[in-house]
């Protein structure tokens, strides 16, 4: 079996350890530090290529779904996006992403080589890292880099088509940032 199954470990999220600006542990929605952002996703190819590489390409968990169907010969289901990791193995072309996003309750995050940002989906509690940086996480940059908060905003924008509803939450931690 282990020459034709393609492995895939992935975690769905992580948790915070208070590693972070804040001391945040747990994962509240607030706290997109990579503690919770920044998980594991490990691929044994069936014919052992591309053992031993680590990469750093920008992927989402749904690219695993897509994946898997290529490696077991189907198309993906209509409505199911990602893209296939596997020729990131295999050594083919594998058109990288610039940035993610993504929503977690009223909280939203964006991730390019550059820039790790999130706050609420009304921008308040913004946090924007450097990640060029010798230690990103040590300072959030906000204050002094509207341009990379705007380019944040707008990209995160328009992953979900321009808007951004905010949902109705009970007793939730929201964790506030009072230097920002």
């Amino acid at each position: 079996m282990e020459d034709d199954t393609l492995v895939v470990f992935l975690s769905d999220h992580g948790t915070n350890f208070a590693d972070n600006l804040e001391k945040v542990t747990g994962k509240p929605a607030g706290a997109l530090y990579p503690g919770t952002m920044h998980i594991p996703l490990l691929m044994r190819h069936p014919n052992r290529l591309g053992a031993g590489k680590r990469l750093r390409e920008l992927v989402y968990t749904l690219d695993v779904p897509a994946t898997v169907c290529a490696a077991a010969g189907t198309g993906p289901e209509d409505g199911l996006e990602g893209k296939n990791l596997l020729s990131l193995l295999e050594g083919g072309h594998f058109e990288s992403r610039e940035y993610l996003t993504c929503r977690y309750s009223n909280s939203v995050w964006y991730r390019d080589e550059r820039n790790w940002y999130f706050s609420d989906v009304h921008w308040d509690n913004i946090r924007l890292f450097d990640l060029e940086s010798s230690d990103p996480f040590s300072e959030t940059i906000a204050r002094r880099a509207s341009d990379r908060v705007n380019l944040a905003q707008r990209r995160i924008m328009r992953d979900p088509g321009g808007e951004l509803p905010q949902y109705p939450l009970k007793n939730t931690d929201k964790v506030k940032a009072p230097f920002i």
